[in-house]
């Protein structure tokens, strides 16, 4: 994405700098995020500037405010955050499972595909957690193939989510 600005983009400055001012002192930042909601922008291309920033808390929150239909949107990003900061990944795992169940199953591989391809065991972990989450075949896929890893941590982590699955 190019370094031009986008429509809205302020205001959405704005909303982190208070979520960021809020947070510190616990207090309610929702009528900005109101604000931020009823303004005619493109929320999508923000929030996908804002996932690959030091805005990711901010944006991983504001999600959670959004219509399914900008979820889907938003996907590939909220893919990618299920490895990110260890303290978001429940929040990104809620938000993936408010999107429609089918849905994210017949479309979740070809996001995290690229994302194992050079992963380590912290990738590995991530995605079978996930997976473990919303649908026992495909962590049992994952988990098969992560078993006959050539990466020893990565081989581990298949067969721990195996031993989980096989407990069931």
């Amino acid at each position: 994405m190019s370094n031009h600005n986008i429509e809205g983009e302020e205001l959405w400055k704005e909303f982190v700098a208070e979520y960021q001012r809020l947070a510190r002192i616990a207090e309610d930042y929702e009528p900005l995020a109101e604000k931020l909601l009823a303004a005619r922008i493109n929320r999508v291309a923000i929030l996908h500037k804002a996932f690959s920033s030091s805005d990711q808390i901010a944006a991983i929150y504001f999600a959670t405010l959004l219509p399914n239909s900008e979820l889907i949107q938003l996907f590939p990003d909220l893919v990618l955050q299920l490895v990110g900061r260890e303290g978001t990944v429940a929040a990104v795992h809620k938000l993936l499972h408010s999107l429609p169940r089918n849905w994210v199953l017949e479309n979740i591989e070809k996001f995290t595909q690229p994302i194992l391809e050079k992963g380590t065991y912290v990738e590995y972990r991530r995605v079978l957690g996930f997976y473990y989450e919303l649908d026992r075949n495909l962590t049992f896929n994952l988990a098969d193939k992560a078993a006959t890893a050539f990466d020893p941590d990565i081989r581990e982590a298949g067969i721990d989510f195996l031993e989980k699955l096989n407990k069931e």
